[in-house]
């Protein structure tokens, strides 16, 4: 299917979520057995990026796989991820149900110490930026050392499961 050109010099052409979208449905309208997007929502405002995710969520629960990288979805996105790949330079450190990562997380003792977005807590724990959690007593000796953080990523890396 040929693109043809939305707009010129006297016609505004799409806006870049516009543009997203209208990728997005395209991909989708191609039908592949796999639909990998990287960054679907970024660059939308929360209304279009969870509507974004609800059809894919769809597309999903009706047989097909989706991929998909977000880096810092809200609360609400997070609670739609099925499975969730958490990598810490370069390595991972879980991988398996997102709404099993953070009791997974607070067995090993690393607990946010204030309300947060579950994926604030993961991203944070991943990149070693645990100010707001509380980390396994062995662990807290070294917390105004430099290596602290990649101490924390260590820690996490050694133990990631897989389901």
């Amino acid at each position: 299917m040929p693109w043809h050109r939305v707009g010129g010099a006297f016609v505004k052409g799409i806006s870049g979520g516009e543009r997203k979208r209208t990728s997005i449905g395209y991909e989708i309208l191609i039908d592949p057995s796999l639909l990998l997007l990287d960054e679907p929502t970024s660059g939308l405002d929360s209304t279009s990026a969870n509507r974004i995710l609800r059809i894919l969520q769809g597309i999903a629960e009706a047989g097909r796989t989706v991929i998909t990288t977000i880096h810092q979805p809200s609360s609400r996105m997070f609670r739609m991820f099925d499975k969730l790949l958490l990598i810490s330079e370069g390595c991972p450190v879980y991988y398996g149900k997102a709404r099993e990562s953070m009791d997974y997380f607070s067995s090993m003792r690393f607990i946010p110490q204030i309300p947060m977005n579950p994926a604030e807590f993961l991203l944070d724990l991943a990149t070693g930026q645990v100010n707001d959690i509380s980390v396994p007593d062995d662990l807290q000796s070294t917390r105004s050392s430099p290596e602290f953080e990649r101490d924390v990523i260590k820690v996490a890396d050694r133990v990631s499961i897989t389901s």
